[in-house]
């Protein structure tokens, strides 16, 4: 019973939609309490020249948005491919 007692503490869940009603909106647009604005320390950029001592492989990072952009899918169409032979799939 106490247990039960000690949850209500932390307050209760924000009603969203599932995936499948949002998948069913058939929207390109996120709903912006899903969008989290970009932070400086959340920009992770590795261009090979400034960390050649780190002696590890360094994580890729492809850019989804990139894909479909006509001007850059091809490159990042590279990179993920990259990403899928070195890394796998996760």
């Amino acid at each position: 019973m106490d247990e039960k007692l000690g949850l209500a503490r932390f307050g209760g869940c924000m009603k969203v939609d599932n995936v499948q009603a949002l998948a069913a909106l058939l929207s390109a647009d996120i709903p912006q309490r899903y969008v989290r604005p970009e932070r400086e320390e959340d920009i992770i950029v590795f261009n090979g020249d400034e960390d050649k001592d780190s002696g590890g492989d360094d994580i890729p990072v492809v850019d989804f948005g990139r894909l479909l952009a006509p001007q850059f899918s091809k490159d990042e169409a590279a990179r993920l491919h990259l990403a899928c032979k070195e890394w796998g799939f996760f």
